[in-house]
C-alpha cells in the first residue's frame, strides 16, 4: 500500500468519525462502541447504537466514492501524462474501493448485532437528538469535512489541481439546479429527508446526462465530446457526494422518524447508497473510455 493510500484512508476514516459529529451522534459514540463489544442496555440505547453503526457503515461507503473520484480527478488534473500514471492511479483507486468497502461492511456487523439484539431492525422508526442539540460536535464535524474537500481538490506535484473537473461548473450548476427544483417539488425542502433524496436524483441525472454524451463522442469520434461527457460525469458524481456528506446526511441523523415519515426516510437512505455506487460504477465506465482508443473511419 502505498503512502498517498494510507493517507486516504486515513482521511475517509477521519471524514467518517467528522461525519457522525455532523449528524448529533457525539454522545452516542462511546455507547455504541462498547455496546457492539458485549456491554447490555435497554432495547431503546442498543437501538440506537446500532444507528450509529448503520450511519458509520453508509459514511464510509459514501466517503469512499467520494475519495475514488477525487482521486481520479489527480491523473486529469496535472496535464498530459503517461498510460502508466494513469493505470497506477487506477490501481490506487482499486485498492481504496476494496478497503472502504471492507470498512463498510465491518462498521454493518455491529449494527445488525445490536439490532437483533433490541429487537428491532436497524434503520426502522426511532427518535434521533434534535438538530441543535449537539452544536460543538457539528462544527467540529463539519471542519474535519472541509479540510477532506480541500485535499480532493488540492493541486498535484505538477501545479495544477483536478479542480476543474471535479468542480466542473456546468455540472455543479446543473445539479444545484436540479436539487432546488426537485426539493421543491417534494415540498418540506429543507429536510434531510428531502434534500438528501433530491441531492440524489440530481446528480444521478446529472452523471447520467454526461455518459450519453461522453458515449456519443466515441460514437462521432470527437475527443473533445467525450471529454467534456467525463467531465460533466465526474463533476456531477462529485458535487452529489459533496451534497450527501455537507447537507443530506447530517440533516438526514438529525431528523427523528416515525410512522410514514420513516418511510420517506428509509427511502432517502436507499438513495443515499445508491449514489456512491452509481459513482464507483461511472469511476470503471472512465476508465475504461480512457483506456480504450478512438478510432476515426477512414474514407
Amino acid at each position: 500500500m502505498t503512502a498517498e493510500t494510507s493517507l486516504t484512508l486515513a482521511l475517509v476514516v477521519l471524514a467518517d468519525a467528522a461525519l457522525l459529529l455532523a449528524g448529533g451522534w457525539r454522545r452516542a459514540l462511546l455507547p455504541a462502541f462498547l455496546h457492539a463489544f458485549g456491554r447490555s442496555a435497554a432495547p431503546e440505547t442498543m437501538r440506537r447504537s446500532a444507528e450509529v453503526w448503520l450511519a458509520a457503515a453508509r459514511n464510509a461507503w459514501v466517503l469512499t466514492a467520494l475519495a475514488a473520484v477525487a482521486w481520479l480527478g489527480r491523473p486529469f488534473g496535472g496535464g498530459p501524462s503517461s498510460l502508466d500514471s494513469f493505470v497506477a492511479a487506477l490501481v490506487g483507486i482499486g485498492m481504496l474501493v476494496a478497503i472502504g468497502a471492507a470498512m463498510a461492511l465491518a462498521a454493518l456487523l455491529p449494527a445488525l448485532r445490536l439490532a437483533s439484539r433490541s429487537g428491532h431492525a436497524a434503520g426502522s422508526e426511532y427518535g434521533s437528538p434534535p438538530a441543535a442539540a449537539d452544536l460543538p460536535g457539528t462544527c467540529t464535524g463539519l471542519v474535519l469535512l472541509a479540510a477532506l474537500l480541500a485535499w480532493s481538490v488540492a493541486p498535484t506535484s505538477s501545479g495544477v489541481g483536478p479542480a476543474a473537473w471535479l468542480l466542473h461548473w456546468p455540472a455543479v450548476l446543473a445539479v444545484a439546479g436540479a436539487t432546488v427544483a426537485i426539493a421543491l417539488y417534494l415540498g418540506d425542502p429543507t429536510s434531510g429527508t428531502t434534500l438528501t433524496g433530491s441531492v440524489a436524483v440530481a446528480a444521478t441525472l446529472g452523471a447520467l446526462t454526461g455518459l450519453a454524451q461522453a458515449l456519443h463522442g466515441f460514437g462521432s469520434a470527437s475527443i473533445q465530446t467525450v471529454t467534456g461527457g467525463i467531465m460533466m460525469v465526474m463533476g456531477s458524481c462529485f458535487t452529489g457526494l459533496l451534497g450527501l456528506v455537507f447537507a443530506g446526511l447530517p440533516r438526514l441523523d438529525r431528523v427523528g422518524a416515525r410512522g410514514d415519515a420513516a418511510k420517506a426516510q428509509r427511502l432517502a437512505r436507499i438513495a443515499a447508497i445508491v449514489l456512491p455506487t452509481l459513482a464507483l460504477l461511472m469511476v470503471a465506465i472512465i476508465a475504461a473510455m480512457v483506456l480504450t482508443p478512438i478510432t476515426r473511419k477512414v474514407g
